[in-house]
């Protein structure tokens, strides 16, 4: 999902990078892919072919950089998602690409937005440490700081505040609901954005780099979250050069309830109330169960797992975590205490009971 993280149609929240089926999401797409084509077909006939690879997968931890790692020697120009990105924050990321004496591990990044703060990124700080010294081009493409999208964004998600309850369960999912589908626009916009915006950059890195210019083919890595895998679909249909996708950890990606949501909702597929009592109660749930699953390496994984057990709830049970978490009852310890009467130990003990319990979880969750 990006430095904003973005932890989101889907059988059990895998997800392959699937071609859009309905019309909201063709008109999406198709707005995106006539961008890149007419970009395209601006850059000039001297310049050598651009084969654009698109990595998707989870960026939360060091472990979902996979297998680009195996790319690099490929690559030529390195694309990140990164919305909010600061021209601070690009500063110190060719920094360490071209070994200005700056350790990977010493870059605060300046372009994260949540929560006001600046904060490093596991993800980011393995990737730069895989582009250390490498001298590889940097290109952004994203919605940069400051643009309206990202005060948009940041308005829905401060507006989210901490824990407050609507005085019915009905009431709470339209909340959820609500929330969802304002994301999702941002969503769609911000990827239109970017469709604008990924081979103009890439022609500003070719036109002021003559090595680059003169070379037979040139390689540009476009490294999107998961939630984003539409981007690629217009790709595939505006640009004529050379294009694929790679899953960063060598398989379908899995989406957390919430991303499948806003995915949904950039797809233009409706919302169900169970759905959307998933979303709630992952929401109330997941920021503890994450932290307490660091033996799960990578984002999938997590997700997996968390995904797995919300899904272990039925909706009336879901509605009974709303109901005693309005009476101002620890939902976590009620969430648990709930769990262990199916059977469920959480958090895991170990990383092979958490991968059995996926394991065991129904294909539907």
């Amino acid at each position: 999902m990006s430095e904003i993280p973005f932890d989101p149609s889907h059988e059990g929240g895998e997800v392959a990078a699937q071609s859009p089926e309905t019309q909201s999401t063709v008109s999406h797409v198709d707005r995106m892919a006539a961008a890149i084509k007419q970009s395209a077909e601006a850059l000039p006939d001297d310049f050598p072919p651009v084969d654009i690879q698109v990595f998707l997968g989870g960026h939360g931890t060091r472990e979902d950089v996979g297998i680009l790692k195996e790319h690099i020697d490929q690559i030529d120009i390195v694309m990140p998602e990164v919305m909010a990105w600061t021209d601070e924050g690009v500063r110190n990321k060719k920094a360490v690409l071209n070994d200005y004496n700056t350790r990977a591990e010493k870059i605060t990044l300046g372009d994260q937005v949540l929560a006001g703060a600046h904060r490093e990124s596991p993800f980011q700080y393995e990737l730069l440490s895989a582009l250390k010294g490498t001298s590889k081009e940097l290109a952004m493409f994203d919605v940069p700081a400051g643009h309206e999208l990202e005060t948009r964004l940041r308005a829905l998600r401060n507006g989210e505040g901490g824990p407050s309850y609507a005085d019915t369960w009905q009431q709470e999912l339209a909340d959820v609901k609500s929330n969802v589908l304002a994301e999702a626009q941002i969503q769609t916009e911000r990827e239109e954005y970017m469709a604008e915006h990924i081979v103009p950059a890439i022609q500003e890195i070719l036109t002021r780099n003559g090595r680059l210019r003169h070379k037979d083919r040139v390689t540009a890595a476009v490294i999107l979250g998961s939630a984003h895998s539409a981007v690629f679909h217009a790709l595939q249909k505006g640009y004529e050069g050379p294009n694929e996708h790679i899953y960063m950890n060598g398989k379908p990606f899995v989406q957390n309830y919430f991303t499948e949501g806003v995915r949904d909702g950039i797809f233009g597929k409706e919302l169900e109330d169970d759905q959307l009592g998933k979303i709630w109660l992952e929401g109330e749930i997941k920021h503890e169960v994450w932290q307490a699953i660091s033996f799960l390496e990578t984002t999938d994984s997590k997700d997996s797992y968390i995904r797995a057990l919300v899904g272990s709830f039925s909706p009336t049970e879901a509605e009974d975590v709303f109901n005693h978490a309005k009476k101002g009852q620890p939902t976590d310890s009620y969430f648990l205490e709930l769990a262990r009467a199916k059977g469920i130990t959480v958090p895991p003990a170990s990383r092979e009971e958490a991968l059995n319990f996926i394991k065991s979880a129904s294909p539907g969750q």
